[in-house]
């Protein structure tokens, strides 16, 4: 009989356990499903699906990124002067990587680009790159 009671405690812990420990990870992954189902969009002042080089990424690279001694006509490093430029280093990833996910101290050099920059950055490359 105290086998059996020994027994019987021992599963009930053990069932307790498991079933704290997947409560625990169904919360955190409906924390992450939907706390983080933010409407980028709607951040920006503009739907993501309609941000385009034209009006959204280019006078952002023009003003932080192609001017004399970083990415302008003339310069060592790679030139930001157009769309098929800056498309290039968007497809190759280079982009993302260092505007985005690379050190706000190197690039771009007038400073970290705003939330609100990153995101048109990020919108525009997810959502093909539109010119």
């Amino acid at each position: 009989m105290a086998k059996f009671l020994h027994t019987t405690l021992f599963e009930n812990r053990l069932n307790k356990k498991t079933f704290c420990t997947i409560t625990v990870f169904a919360c955190l992954g409906m924390l992450l499903t939907f706390g983080c189902d933010k409407k980028v969009g709607q951040d920006i002042g503009v739907p993501c699906d309609q941000v385009t080089f034209t009006n959204n990424i280019g006078p952002l690279v023009k003003s932080n990124c192609a001017l004399s001694g970083c990415h302008a006509a003339g310069t060592q490093q790679i030139p930001l002067l157009n769309y098929t430029d800056v498309k290039t280093i968007a497809d190759d990833g280079r982009m993302k990587s260092y505007v985005i996910d690379g050190n706000p101290e190197f690039m771009p050099k007038g400073g970290q680009l705003s939330t609100k920059e990153k995101a048109l950055v990020v919108c525009w490359i997810d959502n093909g790159k539109k010119e």
